[in-house]
């Protein structure tokens, strides 16, 4: 069987239970699959202790440049054929020195295996004196690290990431990586309960919403970049075009980081927002709803109509919110961007895509919807199906590793060519 080495970058400062499912999730698939599977992962980066067939390897809670190298020789002395690095970039901006990893594995052990480094986020930032001095010193010694975002983990055979924003984003100045990069979208990291039996009616009556109008359900953290402003903009253009909806607008604001500045801004705009509705004269149609459970939140989505998304930078394959809707099969109205991931354009997805910050072009698309209760039957059908293909487990794991017919020589001509690129750009540069 096939030899995995399974890296989890979990340095981070609070639990992740999302992160942690992902690489627990991954583990145990490529288990199924027949693959042997070791494990090295600090505390808190899996759902627990043991898993069949993954061998545990535990590391230290920090990476520092000793434990990298240590790692780094267990590593190229397993005799992997892939070697898959989950890196949590939201963590501390690439700033932390497990990306030295693949360059450390290729320059200085010459392994053979295959690897993928792949990114849960893109929070690019600079980095910390001692770090850039440390980088500075290796490029003396001739490793050529001429990328300051992703640093060694630039020497991986594939680079796999979530969504388009963050891969434009990490590699917007390492054109050359983009033929060896894959959009890999996130699974659901949740657990789905089951949609209740009863009519969308009943559900909205039982929910305090009036049975006969339409109802339009907004879903997921709050902060400025969710857009709500256009949501409220557009419905006050539908009520002036005598077509009144409902709203119900589900979830907490989005201050949840340690950074307190991060925070009030997200209160601010909590606020700001509930001052808008009163401001538009929509205390009777949207209903802020706060946090919903788990379980409960099916029949709030199974009583609406559709789910609006109007975020000002576009949809991206990672916003979790939509990923539940579309598994729920609700049809969704969102956002276009120039860097909307190539999945939502697909013909027949059961998203309706309008440009973002337009609240007049949000309503027609509202409004043509709403009164077409045909064509959003068969969007529900669409969506459903959209899920299915693009955010399974199964095809998440066979976006990130490399395919199993490369041959050792095929392995070695591409980190050669990998390698080549890098010192060819830092020549140039």
């Amino acid at each position: 069987p096939r030899r995995v080495a399974l890296v989890a970058d979990h340095f981070h400062p609070v639990k992740l239970p999302a992160e942690a499912r992902i690489n627990t999730e991954v583990a145990t698939r490529l288990v199924a699959r027949g693959y042997r599977v070791d494990l090295f992962c600090t505390q808190g980066a899996v759902l627990t202790d043991y898993m069949a067939g993954v061998s545990l390897q535990p590391q230290p809670p920090t990476w520092d440049w000793q434990v990298v190298l240590r790692l780094a020789r267990q590593i190229a002395g397993g005799d992997y054929d892939d070697i898959l690095v989950m890196y949590d970039a939201g963590s501390f901006g690439l700033c932390s020195w497990i990306t030295l990893l693949p360059l450390w594995l290729r320059k200085r052990h010459r392994v053979r295996g295959r690897i993928t480094a792949h990114f849960t986020n893109a929070v690019p930032s600079p980095f910390p004196p001692r770090f850039g001095r440390g980088l500075r010193g290796l490029n003396r010694l001739g490793f050529r690290l001429v990328d300051g975002v992703i640093g060694g983990l630039c020497y991986a055979d594939r680079l796999a990431f979530y969504c388009e924003e963050h891969r434009s984003t990490l590699l917007r100045n390492q054109p050359h990586l983009l033929a060896r990069s894959v959009i890999a979208p996130a699974p659901l990291t949740v657990d789905l309960h089951p949609l209740p039996a009863d009519s969308a009616e009943s559900l909205r009556a039982r929910l305090g919403f009036d049975p006969g109008r339409p109802l339009i359900v907004f879903f997921g953290l709050i902060y400025p970049l969710k857009g709500i402003e256009f949501l409220l903009h557009a419905v006050e253009v539908l009520n002036r075009g005598g077509k009144r909806v409902q709203v119900a607008i589900i979830g907490g604001h989005g201050g949840l980081s340690g950074d307190e500045t991060w925070r009030r801004t997200c209160r601010d705009y909590w606020e700001a927002m509930q001052r808008l509705t009163n401001e538009l004269r929509l205390q009777g149609q949207v209903r802020w709803a706060g946090h919903v459970n788990e379980a409960d939140l099916p029949g709030w989505l199974a009583a609406a109509d559709l789910a609006c998304f109007p975020f000002t930078i576009g949809i991206r394959a990672n916003n979790s919110s939509f990923t539940i809707c579309a598994a729920y099969g609700l049809p969704v109205v969102t956002t276009d961007d120039q860097n909307v991931d190539a999945i939502f354009r697909e013909p027949n997805n059961g998203v309706r895509l309008v440009p973002r910050r337009r609240a007049d072009l949000l309503a027609e698309a509202l409004g043509e919807l709403l009164a077409d209760s045909s064509r959003l039957g068969v969007m529900r059908t669409e969506i459903n199906a959209f899920y299915q293909r693009h955010f399974d487990w199964d095809a998440f794991v066979d976006a990130v590793l490399i395919p199993r017919d490369c041959s050792g020589n095929q392995v070695m001509l591409g980190i050669a060519q990998n390698i080549g690129d890098i010192e060819k750009r830092e020549n140039l540069t």
